[in-house]
C-alpha cells in the first residue's frame, strides 16, 4: 500500500528498515517536493509532465512504470500538482471537497453567459457540467429530473433555476456540522497594540463633520459598497454576479432571496479617519501604520490572529487592478505581506501568553516561508469592502469556522484568491497585463492566468488543504472550556448533554464572535487621507 510502483515500493521499504515506516514515508515524500519545488520556479505547486518523469526515475521509478503511475493518477495536460500526486502514490486519498466542485460549477456557470435572472436553459446547463470533467453527470441529470429541477426535454426555451438546482445538490451532501460554543473563561487576547500613544481622537467626529470639509458626490460615492446585508447578524456580504453568495460569511445565515443594496464602505472611512457612521463607533484595533499601509485586527475574525492589511495612498478597489502594472501591483502585495509579516512575529509570538494559548507553546516560525506555512492569505472578489486589502488568517480556525472550511463556506472557489496565487500571476508581467475597468471579467483574467502557466485550482486546493492541517498543528480547543457543542443546528450541554432548544445558534455564534476574536486598543489611524490624496493605482477606462 506504500506505493503504485514495484521500484518505488522496494525503494521505500529499504528506508523503513531502519526508520518507523510512518517516519519512512514522510522523509520520502519531502525528499520528493523538495525536488518539485527546486523546479516549480513560479511557485503554482505544478511542475511539466517532462519534470514529473524525470524526478520519477531520478529517485528510482523506471520510466515505463512512471508513465503508467501518471496514467493511473489520471493526469491530463501537461501540468501535474506534485503535492496531490505524492498523497495518491502514499495511497491517501483526497478529501471530498463539494464546495470546490460547487465552486467550479458557479464559474462554469458564468463563463456559459447565465443571465442576470439566474436561470439558463437546459441544454445549456447540461453543456456547461460537462466541462467541468468527471462528474457522474448522467446519475445527476436523472436524479435532476425525478426532483422536478429540471424539464424533462432539452427544449431551449425551458429555464432551470441554476441558485435553486445548486442549493439542492448541496443539500444532497451530508455535511458535519458539530462544533463548540460559548467559553466558559475570557479568551486569552494579545492586548498589545503597536504604540502606546496610539490615537484616540479621529480626524473627523461623524459623518457630518467630515460632510462639512469633504461633501461632495464623488466623495459620498467612495465610502459605498454593493451588498447582501445579512438578515441574521447584520454582515454586508460582497454582491457578485451572476453567482450571488448563499450565506453569510459570518454566522451562515441563508442569504437567497436577500435584496441587493448599499453598505457603507469601512476601509476608505478608516482611511479617512472617521470617528463614526450613523450611530456606528469606527474605532479599530490597529497593529501597524504608516503614510501608506494600515494593518488592523479584523472585526470579523476567524482565526486567533486575523488581520486586514491595506494601503492607504492609492485608489485600487480589487485585486483586477494590480493587473493593470503588474509588476507595480508585485512591489504593492510584498509591501501588505512584509507588513503582516512584521505583526504576527512581532506582537502575536512575542506575547507569551498568547504564544502558549494558540500556538502550542511552539517556536515562533523561523523565516518568512515557515510563517506562510501556517497562515490563510488571500484576497477576497468581490470584497465586502470595495478597497484592496490582504486578509491574513494566522493560526487555529475559531470552532465555527473550522466547521464552515469543512463544509467550503470559507475562501469560496471564484471569490477567494491566495496570496501565493495572486503573486505567481503578477510575476507573469506583461503575459498578464491588461487594461482593468469595473466591468473587467476577473474569469477572463484567471483564464489567461492560466494559459500562461499558473493554475488557480491547483493553487487554491493547496491553501484548502493547509487550512485543514492547522486544527492538527494547533489543537487548542477543548470540550471542557465550553459550555455547549452546536450539532446540526442544535444546541446541547456539555455538562449534561442534554439538549437546549431554547438556545439560539446563531445568537451563540454571533456572542462567541466577540468574545474570542482579538482587539487591542481601539485608536484611530494617524495618517488620515483626503479622497483626492489616493492616487488611481492604474488609469482606469
Amino acid at each position: 500500500h506504500v506505493g503504485r510502483s514495484p521500484s518505488f515500493l522496494a525503494r521505500a521499504i529499504s528506508l523503513v528498515r531502519s526508520e518507523p515506516r510512518a517516519e519512512a514515508m514522510a522523509l520520502t515524500c519531502a525528499a520528493m517536493i523538495k525536488m518539485f519545488e527546486e523546479q516549480d520556479t513560479k511557485g503554482s505547486f505544478a511542475v511539466s509532465r517532462k519534470v514529473m518523469l524525470a524526478i520519477l526515475c531520478r529517485v528510482g521509478v523506471a520510466e515505463k512504470d512512471a508513465e503508467t503511475m501518471l496514467a493511473q493518477y489520471g493526469a491530463r495536460g501537461d501540468l501535474v500538482h506534485y503535492r496531490h500526486f505524492l498523497k495518491w502514490c502514499w495511497g491517501e486519498e483526497q478529501e471530498a471537497d463539494p464546495a470546490f466542485t460547487q465552486g467550479r460549477m458557479e464559474h462554469v456557470f458564468s463563463c456559459a453567459g447565465i443571465v442576470e435572472s439566474g436561470k439558463m436553459s437546459r441544454n445549456t446547463l447540461e453543456l456547461a457540467l460537462r466541462d467541468l470533467g468527471k462528474v457522474g453527470i448522467d446519475k445527476v441529470i436523472e436524479a435532476s429530473i425525478a426532483q422536478g429541477m429540471w424539464p424533462e426535454a432539452q427544449d431551449p426555451s425551458d429555464q432551470v433555476d441554476i441558485a435553486a438546482w445548486l442549493d439542492w445538490v448541496c443539500s444532497e451532501v451530508p455535511k458535519p456540522f458539530s462544533y463548540l460554543a460559548k467559553p466558559k473563561a475570557e479568551m486569552v487576547k494579545c492586548l498589545r497594540s503597536h504604540d502606546p500613544d496610539a490615537l484616540t481622537a479621529p480626524a473627523y467626529a461623524d459623518m457630518n463633520d467630515w460632510g462639512q470639509h469633504e461633501c461632495n458626490g464623488d466623495a459620498l460615492m467612495t465610502l459605498r459598497n454593493k451588498v447582501h446585508v445579512c438578515p441574521g447578524c447584520s454582515k454586508p456580504n460582497a454582491f457578485s454576479f451572476p453567482c450571488p453568495r448563499r450565506a453569510c460569511s459570518q454566522c451562515g445565515a441563508s442569504l437567497v432571496g436577500v435584496e441587493v443594496t448599499g453598505s457603507d464602505n469601512l476601509l476608505r472611512a478608516y482611511i479617512y479617519g472617521i470617528g463614526s457612521m450613523w450611530e456606528r463607533d469606527l474605532s479599530i484595533s490597529i497593529r501597524a501604520e504608516t503614510e501608506d499601509l494600515l494593518a488592523f485586527d479584523d472585526p470579523s475574525g476567524v482565526t486567533a490572529v486575523h488581520l486586514c492589511v491595506l494601503p492607504t495612498s492609492v485608489n485600487c478597489p480589487d485585486i483586477r487592478f494590480l493587473f493593470g502594472d503588474p509588476a507595480k501591483g508585485l512591489k504593492l502585495v510584498d509591501e501588505l505581506m512584509e507588513c503582516a509579516r512584521q505583526v504576527v512575529i512581532e506582537q502575536y509570538w512575542a506575547d507569551d501568553a498568547f504564544r502558549q494559548k494558540y500556538f502550542c507553546g511552539q517556536k515562533p516560525p523561523k523565516d518568512l516561508k515557515a510563517m506562510q506555512d501556517l497562515t490563510v492569505l488571500g484576497f477576497e472578489y468581490p470584497a465586502s469592502n470595495f478597497h484592496l486589502h490582504l486578509q491574513c488568517q494566522h493560526g487555529p480556525l475559531f470552532p465555527f469556522h473550522e466547521v464552515q472550511l469543512r463544509q467550503g463556506a470559507l475562501y469560496k472557489h471564484g471569490r477567494f484568491y491566495p496570496f501565493e496565487y495572486v503573486r505567481a500571476a503578477l510575476e507573469l508581467g506583461d503575459a498578464v497585463c491588461i487594461k482593468p475597468a469595473d466591468h473587467t471579467k476577473i474569469e477572463d483574467l484567471v483564464a489567461n492566468i492560466k494559459k500562461n502557466g499558473v493554475d488557480y485550482d491547483l493553487m487554491r486546493e493547496d491553501m484548502l488543504l493547509r487550512a485543514k492541517r492547522l486544527s492538527k498543528k494547533f489543537p487548542v480547543w477543548r470540550k471542557d472550556d465550553f459550555e455547549y457543542t452546536v450539532v446540526d443546528g442544535q444546541v446541547f450541554s456539555n455538562a449534561t448533554g442534554d439538549f437546549l432548544p431554547d438556545l439560539d445558534p446563531a445568537k451563540l455564534q454571533e456572542e462567541d464572535n466577540v468574545a474570542m476574536r482579538n482587539m487591542g486598543k481601539p485608536s484611530y489611524y494617524r495618517y488620515p487621507k483626503k479622497p483626492g490624496d489616493l492616487d488611481d493605482f492604474v488609469p482606469v477606462e
